[in-house]
């Protein structure tokens, strides 16, 4: 007992992350194959400080999501699909030196908020097909690993961790989700910076066999860094991504 009692006294504490300033961005989205989907949402970001660890940390938070200009709760799929993902948010995300997204810091109080959701969940969406998606949804959740390669099916987030270390290099790859539910694009990226605080990225696929192209034109703010703007266009073959995100806590500071 004396023993447990002094490795409980020398234990080390984790001191819980501070978050810093918040920034909100309207973001616009449109898929454009055979069909066009425009999403439409409001992305709250700010960096998280975690101890003394060398990383950079942000959370993210997303307000309720509309799909051609009408709620997600107005159609039954969509409404099952809004609700499933609504547990990832607030989302802390770890990002390396490159700007890709590394882990999910909140995995634990994210996996704690599905075990409370998924009893709503059951009693309110009824039938095979929605169990099923519920099922699915919990085993992508639930998996460290899996629940990553999800996160980085939003391609707000990984553009604009991608764009937060543009200042750092002029040709790398970068892996974009073009189309849903389909891999990651790879891209061969060049970067274009001007002392205003400006960002020009084009890129090819790296793949020989894709036929592609992207193009992004952010801006960002000095100080805190932070992105006040970012518009973005991929295309591969017929099908076209268009992207916009506009910080409107920073409208001052243009």
């Amino acid at each position: 007992m004396g023993l447990f009692s002094l490795g409980k006294i020398f234990s080390k504490t984790v001191a819980p992350p501070v978050l810093q300033a918040s920034h909100i961005y309207v973001v616009t989205a449109s898929y454009q194959g055979e069909n066009t989907t425009t999403l439409r949402y409001n992305m709250t970001i700010c960096r998280m400080i975690v101890g003394d660890n060398g990383n950079d940390y942000f959370q993210a938070n997303r307000s309720e999501m509309r799909v051609n200009d009408e709620p997600a709760s107005d159609h039954l799929a969509s409404d099952l699909a809004a609700q499933c993902g609504s547990v990832m948010w607030p989302l802390q995300i770890q990002t390396a030196e490159d700007g890709s997204i590394t882990g999910i810091y909140n995995h634990p109080e994210i996996v704690k908020r599905w075990e409370e959701k998924k009893i709503q969940l059951l009693q309110y969406f009824t039938g095979p097909e929605a169990t099923s998606y519920i099922s699915t949804t919990e085993q992508t959740l639930l998996q460290p690993a899996a629940f990553l390669e999800a996160v980085k099916q939003d391609l707000l987030l990984v553009t604009w961790c991608s764009l937060m270390r543009a200042g750092q290099r002029n040709t790398f790859p970068a892996a974009y989700p073009v189309q849903p539910f389909e891999p990651p694009v790879n891209f061969l990226v060049t970067t274009q910076r001007t002392p205003a605080g400006q960002i020009l990225q084009t890129g090819q696929p790296a793949q020989d066999t894709t036929e592609g192209h992207m193009e992004i034109k952010a801006v960002q703010l000095h100080p805190p860094g932070f992105l006040q703007r970012l518009e973005g266009v991929w295309t591969q073959g017929n099908y076209k991504v268009t992207l916009r995100a506009i910080n409107i806590s920073d409208e001052h500071q243009q």
